[in-house]
């Protein structure tokens, strides 16, 4: 019993931010989606035009000190390899991690969960076509 209370509580908490939120973004049924950035490592140079050097036993970019004293040897002789670091191309893509109804609940996530995920961004996106998402969505509008 305490939980079904519990729910609706929160459910109309819900609804009451989606109603009440802006809409600055002019999307209509808008979902709100909490992103990083990643990236992917050892791409060819002729596809990745972005390059870091990575340590080779760790697995892990370099800090950025030694990434701009390799990258000044690379640009004075070529090496692209040393004992500890290779020179590698890569390409970022932005990783999905949670999505909200409301850009208040996106941002409390962000900012609770920042020690979990690092440095992510808030991208707004239109449920165009998803017809679930935007009947749950009609639903918290009119409840």
């Amino acid at each position: 019993m305490a939980t079904t209370a519990l729910l609706e509580n929160s459910i109309d908490a819900i609804s009451h931010r989606v109603r009440t939120q802006s809409n600055w973004h002019i999307t209509s049924d808008p979902q709100y989606l909490v992103r990083r950035k990643e990236r992917i490592y050892g791409l060819s140079f002729e596809y990745a035009p972005q390059t870091t050097w990575i340590n080779i036993e760790e697995g892990e970019e370099a800090a950025q000190g030694t990434i701009n004293l390799l990258e000044a040897r690379y640009q004075r002789d070529g090496t692209d390899e040393t004992a500890n670091y290779r020179r590698v191309g890569y390409a970022e893509r932005d990783e999905h991690i949670q999505s909200f109804f409301t850009e208040e609940a996106a941002r409390e996530f962000m900012k609770r969960n920042e020690h979990r995920y690092g440095p992510m961004h808030l991208y707004v996106d239109s449920a165009y076509r998803n017809h679930e998402w935007q009947a749950v969505r009609e639903h918290l509008l009119n409840r």
